[in-house]
């Protein structure tokens, strides 16, 4: 009788090494879905991007790019800092995904920018950002 009543439950109490939730093994097969596996990275690595991920990371920061007050180009390439050093264990539709994403707020960011802010950024900057992605 309790055993049956011990299945259907998720208890607090299923730490032991090994055992997962339903809910874990649902929060790994998503992230299947987006990363790309790779023998050079460490399961730890994974795990922090997977959490990054999960928290919105990713999103908040393409967000931030066009939301006033807007940043300078520096600030912008620090924001997309995280998905560059990522980008080689996401899956390449994932990576896809972001990129358009990064692209229309980059759009929606410049378009933003007075003459004299646009004047005041270094080309060298631009570039670099543009090869970036």
């Amino acid at each position: 009788e309790a055993e049956g009543g011990e299945e259907g439950e998720s208890s607090g109490d299923s730490g032991s090494e090994g055992s997962f939730s339903n809910d874990e093994r649902a929060d790994e097969d998503r992230a299947c879905d987006w990363f790309s596996p790779s023998e050079d990275v460490s399961e730890q690595y994974i795990r922090n991007v997977e959490l990054f991920h999960s928290l919105n990371g990713f999103d908040t920061l393409i967000a931030r790019i066009a939301l006033p007050p807007l940043l300078n180009l520096t600030a912008v390439q620090m924001l997309l800092r995280p998905l560059i050093r990522v980008k080689e264990v996401l899956k390449k539709a994932v990576l896809q995904a972001y990129v358009r994403r990064v692209e229309q707020a980059l759009t929606a960011y410049v378009q933003a920018l007075s003459d004299e802010s646009l004047k005041a950024e270094d080309r060298k900057t631009i570039a670099d950002l543009h090869k970036s992605l």
